[in-house]
C-alpha cells in the first residue's frame, strides 16, 4: 500500500486477546502490517477508511477453517454414496 496511504478500519469492535483488547476502536494497516490499534487514530493524508460500525474486527488472528471434508468425501452421509463436492458423480462400473 506504499504511496496509496494506510488502510483504516474505524469504530469495529476491536477483539485482540493478546493485548486484552475487547472495545469499539480503530486498527490502521500499513503496507500489509497492523500498525496501529487505538480508541480513536487520527486521519492521515491518503488513508483508505472503511467504516466498521458494528463489525468484528479481529487483528493478528486467523480464520483457519476450510471444507476439505465436503470436497473429498466419497459418500455423503444425508445424500449416499457418488456424491461429492455438491455433484452427483456418475459410476463407471
Amino acid at each position: 500500500m506504499t504511496g496509496d496511504g494506510d488502510l483504516v478500519f474505524r469504530n469495529g469492535t476491536v477483539i485482540d486477546p493478546a493485548n486484552g483488547r475487547n472495545q469499539e476502536a480503530d486498527v490502521r494497516v500499513s503496507d500489509g502490517l497492523i500498525a496501529a490499534v487505538h480508541r480513536t487514530l487520527p486521519e492521515q493524508a491518503g488513508d483508505r477508511v472503511i467504516d466498521a460500525s458494528g463489525m468484528l474486527v479481529t487483528p493478528g488472528l486467523i480464520d483457519m477453517h476450510a471444507h476439505v471434508a465436503h470436497t473429498h468425501a466419497r459418500e455423503h452421509p444425508l445424500l449416499g454414496r457418488d456424491y461429492c463436492g455438491g455433484r452427483r458423480h456418475h459410476r463407471l462400473a
